[in-house]
């Protein structure tokens, strides 16, 4: 009996910042009853390591086999960086002949992302605070981290 697993899994922006969101594709072995892959952290999705990694939303799939969700960093709390995806898939999880899952969790610690929650502080300097009428300066912005 063929039992599916999880064999791929893509972030398409491994660097989220503050309630950004990225679109996560998951791919398994055949396809799965659409009613058996759920994204309750409990029972198929697990985000480690990290206290402040994300939610899971939005979970969509055309064929069974590759599975599309959202992934939302947090508005506040701490940054945490070489987050990874775990996925369960034993138990609830079927393919459409009604086998279950491969029992254990497939770690995708090869796909990190990271979430910073710091926001650039800015430095405003002016070369010559004490303009007279026609005169100029140079004002100069540093950012406390490369910005966009």
């Amino acid at each position: 009996t063929k039992r599916p697993f999880a064999t791929n899994l893509t972030i398409a922006d491994p660097k989220l910042c503050a309630g950004e969101s990225t679109t996560v594709t998951l791919t398994f072995s055949e396809a799965l009853n659409r009613d058996s892959l759920t994204l309750e952290m409990s029972l198929g999705f697990t985000i480690r390591p990290t206290a402040n990694p994300g939610t899971l939303s939005n979970l969509r799939t055309t064929d069974g086999i590759t599975w599309q969700f959202t992934l939302t960093a947090p508005t506040s709390g701490a940054s945490s960086t070489g987050n990874y995806l775990s996925v369960f898939t034993g138990g609830s999880v079927t393919d459409v002949a009604g086998n279950t899952g491969q029992e254990g969790v497939r770690y995708f610690i090869d796909t990190l992302y990271d979430i910073d929650l710091v926001r650039p502080t800015a430095t405003i300097t002016l070369a010559d605070s004490a303009l007279t009428v026609g005169e100029t300066t140079t004002v100069t912005f540093a950012f406390s981290e490369p910005v966009t």
